[in-house]
């Protein structure tokens, strides 16, 4: 992504490493007709909706607020919501 002021970041997600029960929780479609269901096209409309429109003009470098930010849109202690995969974007 771009920020403003012409910063470029790059982001991998890990997926499936574990899921110890009080690890984030990725989001997955659940559609077995894509990825065997393990598509994560509903946590990409959150980076591209809710967490974009609440994000921008933010300034990339005050990652305690972004952080913040993101716990208090998805609003559960596990990041089930948005999905845990869409919110270490940002990371």
């Amino acid at each position: 992504m771009w920020s403003l002021i012409r910063c470029f970041g790059r982001a991998a997600v890990p997926s499936g490493a574990s899921t110890g029960k009080y690890e984030a929780v990725e989001l997955r479609d659940a559609d077995k007709s894509v990825y065997m269901g393990k598509g994560v096209l509903k946590a990409v409309d959150h980076v591209n909706g809710a967490l974009y429109d609440s994000l921008l003009g933010m300034p990339v470098e005050d990652q305690a607020a972004i952080d913040q930010l993101m716990i208090d849109i998805d609003g559960t202690s596990n990041k089930s919501v948005i999905g845990a995969n869409a919110i270490w974007l940002f990371h």
